[in-house]
């Protein structure tokens, strides 16, 4: 599962550019683009909302299987050392908030 978190994480990045930043900049846009002249492929007009919606849907599942991944290996370190991410976080949680 780790060998494949960066992937997912420049996938994300690049869903982020695309959607609200430059989508000149997005490395899989210009590596579509170069693609698309080398094997002359014709422009074809899309409505770009749709293209919007679908990019949104996408980030939104990269995010969901980045924290599933952040879930699983604190799931993993609770099973395999007894290691409780989240007892840890909220013994920190109390320390900064105390209740009186």
């Amino acid at each position: 599962m780790t060998g494949a978190q960066p992937w997912l994480y420049a996938l994300g990045v690049d869903l982020l550019v695309r959607l609200y930043g430059d989508k000149q900049c997005s490395q899989l846009y210009r590596l579509a683009t170069a693609l698309k002249r080398l094997m002359r492929l014709p422009t074809q007009k899309v409505d770009g909302a749709a293209k919007s919606v679908a990019g949104h849907f996408g980030l939104l599942f990269v995010l969901l299987v980045a924290v599933a991944a952040v879930y699983v290996v604190c799931l993993l370190m609770d099973v395999l050392f007894n290691f409780c991410v989240g007892c840890k976080v909220y013994y920190l949680y109390r320390l900064i908030i105390r209740e009186e």
